[in-house]
């Protein structure tokens, strides 16, 4: 049974309370949380970590649910990170670091307060003035998305609210996610049917609108 945390509003503050709760009704849009890798039982480790599929430092990462399989058991999803940006060395976005130099610069998206791989590029938005903790160091690698079961998900809870993008910003982040060939295949290749239990979500072809 997984743990979340309310936080009732308080004047100016917001006081934590920790309440147990089963079912988090992703929506499509929304701001989750990926479990620390410690926190996987064994079943998930062996089909998201040990075949490869899934990295273990994309735990411990808030990610944005891309699209759900119809019984909303399983969730596409792809990571918020920072990429080791931060005050100490100005902000430096992922693609100008060594570190990331094998990443193309466009591939990224930035949330609203992160720099942008180019300047004619919108800002992703978050719904109703939302922002992440670290507005300066947000960035998504749109190449990175990943099936994942409902279970590795929990909130992410360093926000009073649940974040959830904006329509437009959801929208524009899928038609460029499209642009790669193989996201078309992102339901149905064979590490996602291992996961699936070898079984396509039978509504699968639908998740191909975004394809130009």
């Amino acid at each position: 049974m997984g743990s979340y945390i309310q936080y009732a509003r308080l004047d100016c503050s917001y006081k934590r309370t920790y309440q147990q709760k089963t079912n988090f009704h992703w929506k499509d849009g929304d701001i989750a949380f990926l479990k620390d890798v410690h926190e996987f039982n064994l079943d998930e480790y062996n089909i998201l970590i040990k075949t490869g599929y899934l990295h273990a430092k994309a735990t411990r990462h808030p990610v944005i649910i891309l699209e759900h399989s119809k019984d909303y058991k399983h969730f596409l999803v792809t990571t918020v990170s920072a990429y080791s940006s931060g005050k100490e060395n100005n902000y430096l976005p992922p693609w100008r670091q060594y570190n990331h130099k094998c990443k193309r610069r466009e591939n990224f998206r930035a949330f609203a307060g992160s720099e942008k791989p180019f300047y004619y590029q919108n800002h992703l938005e978050l719904a109703d003035g939302g922002c992440f903790p670290k507005p300066e160091t947000s960035w998504v690698y749109m190449p990175a998305t990943f099936v994942v079961p409902a279970s590795v998900l929990k909130e992410f809870d360093k926000t009073p609210r649940r974040l959830r993008m904006t329509e437009e910003s959801l929208k524009e982040l899928l038609h460029d996610m499209a642009k790669d060939g193989r996201f078309a295949f992102r339901w149905t290749n064979p590490n996602v049917l291992r996961i699936l239990e070898s079984k396509a979500p039978k509504c699968w072809k639908s998740y191909n609108r975004w394809a130009t």
